[in-house]
């Protein structure tokens, strides 16, 4: 699965993490307090088994945990956002649907926000943590359509394709102005043949000469 990264945004302190699952993201934990201490992200295969697949925990044990669950397969994250500093201090999460939820605190000398496409979804988060959370980035990849879905829907997961841009024809020059273009490493225009042809008109053919009678005198 091709997958896409952003961030991450906070501050240089803590320990490297992240984490990338291809299953649905079923809900997020998040602990915090005056700023986030820790998030955990929770998966689902289809089982509702959450002994199966054990959320990590990235960040510290303080604060107060809030789970942010979303409802099924038609619902998915459209936007992180929040403010961060030395370490993040608050986390905003909205869904498809129009739910949201705030956390964290009222900190913060920098805003940051991550949108989520069209036919994309949160597959993993990345960043550092220690006691705190201290920076987050999010990883995006193509959104699996749910079972009833249409093929178009489906479909719509494919990367955007840039804009292309018209590339205007090039002038065709012929080999021998090319040559003596890099001979003497000056450009040459190329004469243009005149395609007008003209009717030369044929002259009258000539008469072949008569020949000439000598006549000669007789001798009396």
């Amino acid at each position: 699965m091709i997958t896409y990264r952003f961030g991450p945004s906070g501050g240089h302190g803590g320990r490297a993490f992240e984490e990338e699952s291809p299953l649905r993201l079923a809900a997020l934990r998040i602990r915090h307090a005056g700023r986030i201490d820790a998030v955990e992200l929770l998966w689902d295969d289809g089982s509702h088994d959450a002994a199966a697949h054990p959320a990590q925990l990235h960040g510290g044990s303080g604060g107060t945990a809030a789970l942010f669950e979303l409802r099924g397969a038609d619902e998915w994250l459209t936007r992180l956002s929040g403010r961060y500093g030395q370490t993040v201090d608050s986390l905003r999460l909205e869904t498809n649907l129009g739910r949201f939820a705030e956390f964290g605190g009222s900190g913060g000398d920098h805003a940051f926000c991550y949108d989520v496409p069209a036919g994309y979804a949160l597959v993993g988060l990345f960043g550092s943590a220690g006691h705190f959370l201290d920076a987050l980035g999010v990883i995006l990849g193509p959104r699996a359509a749910s079972p009833d879905a249409a093929p178009s829907e489906a479909a719509s997961a494919a990367p955007p394709k840039a804009a292309g841009r018209k590339t205007p024809a090039k002038k065709t020059v012929p080999k021998a102005v090319a040559a003596a273009s890099a001979a003497d490493g000056r450009p040459k225009k190329a004469r243009k043949s005149s395609d007008k042809t003209v009717d030369v008109p044929a002259s009258p053919p000539e008469e072949a000469p008569k020949p000439k009678r000598s006549r000669k005198k007789l001798a009396e």
